[in-house]
């Protein structure tokens, strides 16, 4: 019978120990993914500041005044609806102006943000849900059904930009 090497034992040892880790925080995951996805299937995202949270629906952004804007990420022109997120912002009533910044989650677990310089900008931030008149969707991936999109107008490349998005938080 052939010995077993300290190496190996310590190998061993550290995948016994990391498998449930890997397990519990799967699980975790996947009960924020369904909670995030119920919001999508609900047409809806939160926008946060602090313990307060606002939904705010399609219909909400319907009464905003949508308009259409284009930007052209890359040298490509896109054509978008959407409002301005200073809009989305004041509609939500909480108090935006004490804040910095804002972070933006996507379901599928991207963030992104701006400075508030950069979201009171009416010309420059949006969030939008619609491209070319069509509603925003997955294209055969994991999110049937994902209206909403952050837009950056003046932006040359659509980094910043947050699909799916989920949350707007926010930032002191």
């Amino acid at each position: 019978m052939s010995k077993i090497s300290k190496n190996t034992k310590i190998i061993i040892a550290a995948i016994a120990v990391l498998l449930p880790v890997v397990a519990v925080l799967a699980i975790l995951h996947f009960r924020n993914m369904q909670e995030r996805l119920e919001y999508h299937e609900d047409g809806s995202f939160m926008v946060i500041l602090g313990d307060e949270r606002v939904h705010v629906s399609m219909e909400d952004l319907m009464t905003l005044n949508p308009q259409e804007l284009s930007a052209s990420p890359r040298g490509s022109t896109r054509n978008f609806t959407g409002v301005p997120i200073v809009d989305v912002l004041g509609h939500s009533g909480l108090d935006y102006t004490q804040g910095a910044s804002l972070t933006f989650s996507s379901i599928d677990g991207f963030m992104s943000g701006i400075s508030m310089d950069e979201a009171l900008n009416p010309d420059h931030a949006f969030i939008v849900f619609l491209e070319d008149g069509e509603p925003l969707y997955s294209e055969g991936g994991s999110f049937v059904r994902a209206p909403f999109m952050v837009v950056l107008v003046d932006d040359p490349f659509p980094n910043r930009w947050a699909r799916y998005l989920f949350e707007v938080v926010i930032q002191p």
